[in-house]
């Protein structure tokens, strides 16, 4: 019989950052919900809280309350997810408490999206902002988990999974650098912050959680 070394298990789990979402790829996710908030400077964005990462900042109405690209995004879940529309006006949204190293947090959130299971294409950017190096992740495209359909092949039902294919193979690792960033950079900076527990300027959330005021613009989903 093998004993297991429970202490050392743990400790390499933790360094390896555990179950917890750390490059770009393409993954097998648990979406606690899609939070709905309103930047400082009036636009509508969404907040993916999954289990293994949180995604911040996907706009998805401008201030002027015209429709962005993340919006598609949040339809073509819906496409995967067989629902003909989602909520989308502030007294539709439903509370949910978030656990944080600042303790518990209340967010509002899409109900039809509440801790389902999905894929998606997660993918890392790495940006300068103030001298100071700023991490952002982005969802790129949700995938049915069943067969990796996206919301296109599902709505012209066929070729499902070659999009999925194309993305694992060209796509999936890809990580942004932008203001002359490379790997070895992102990656000196990480390490400096691995003992430093919040230490990480990463950029964090910059709306309000509710009350926030917006057209409505509830509508069909739209393929993406």
């Amino acid at each position: 019989m093998r004993v297991v070394n429970r202490e050392q298990v743990a400790a390499e789990e933790a360094k390896s950052g555990g179950n917890y979402v750390t490059k770009s790829g393409i993954y097998e996710l648990n979406l606690q919900g899609i939070e709905l908030a309103q930047t400082t400077n009036g636009a509508v964005q969404a907040n993916y809280y999954f289990d293994e990462i949180k995604a911040y900042g996907s706009i998805i109405l401008s201030k002027e309350g015209k429709e962005l690209f993340g919006i598609r995004t949040i339809d073509s879940l819906a496409i995967i997810e067989n629902l003909e529309g989602w909520s989308d006006s502030p007294d539709e949204l439903e509370p949910m408490t978030l656990t944080t190293k600042k303790g518990p947090k209340e967010v509002f959130v899409i109900p039809e999206f509440r801790d389902i299971p999905v894929k998606a294409h997660i993918q890392f950017e790495y940006s300068v902002y103030n001298g100071e190096i700023k991490e952002r992740v982005n969802v790129k495209r949700f995938y049915r988990v069943s067969d990796n359909a996206t919301s296109s092949e599902i709505v012209e039902d066929k070729g499902f999974g070659t999009r999925y294919e194309k993305d694992l193979e060209k796509y999936a690792e890809t990580t942004i650098y932008k203001d002359g960033l490379d790997e070895e950079q992102v990656k000196a900076w990480k390490d400096s912050f691995k003992n430093g527990g919040e230490g990480s300027n990463t950029a964090k959330p910059t709306a309000e959680s509710a009350g926030f005021k917006k057209p409505s613009f509830g509508k069909p989903a739209v393929s993406q």
